[in-house]
């Protein structure tokens, strides 16, 4: 990823330095917030975390900019492509896996449009192949901890308990009776 971004920005005459990924846990972002070289920090994520990153970054006179707990809306008018919104729809939550900050969690839809979107996606989400991410064609692997597997259930009997329906899926395709694990040593998830 890393590669392809400094591509781009050296095309447009940026330095390919000015991208940088980090991996790791909280540790991370622990450091990122204390440290007084950033001027700004950027965090998607919960409430609780925000609060802690916010506290932090102030305290060394820096600025905070905080998407908390909203879990980044698609905002759709009537005046949108629906095959766009599908395809962009499809990337923000199957692409993601649903175990991302930057996951869509909500579609609000002009109500123009709304079935013409919900019948649409309802096709391609019932296409998905769902499996191995290394076999070709897979689109959506498994869950990566045992926690999301715990959460994805939780999510969806609340759903339900709060009167809505689960049009497609809702449920935990099991891969012969054991959780997948992840391979660390590879960075992928393989049942």
């Amino acid at each position: 990823m890393t590669k392809i971004i400094d591509g781009v920005l050296e095309k447009n005459n940026l330095p390919g330095a000015s991208f940088t990924a980090f991996c790791g846990g909280a540790e991370i972002g622990q450091a990122i917030a204390k440290d007084t070289r950033i001027p700004l920090v950027s965090f998607t994520g919960s409430s609780k975390v925000g609060l802690s990153v916010q506290q932090i970054v102030n305290q060394r006179f820096g600025k905070c900019l905080l998407e908390l707990s909203g879990n980044n809306a698609i905002i759709v008018m009537d005046d949108s492509e629906i095959e766009l919104v599908v395809r962009a729809v499809l990337f923000a939550t199957v692409g993601t896996a649903g175990q991302c900050c930057t996951t869509c969690r909500r579609l609000l839809l002009h109500e123009s449009i709304y079935h013409k979107v919900v019948e649409r996606l309802l096709d391609v989400y019932k296409q998905i192949k769902i499996g191995d991410p290394l076999e070709k064609g897979t689109l959506l692997g498994p869950l990566h901890t045992r926690a999301s597997r715990e959460n994805f259930e939780k999510g969806i009997q609340k759903i339900i308990s709060e009167g809505g329906k689960i049009l497609t899926g809702g449920s935990v395709i099991p891969s012969g009776g054991e959780l997948c694990e992840a391979n660390n040593s590879r960075n992928i998830s393989k049942c």
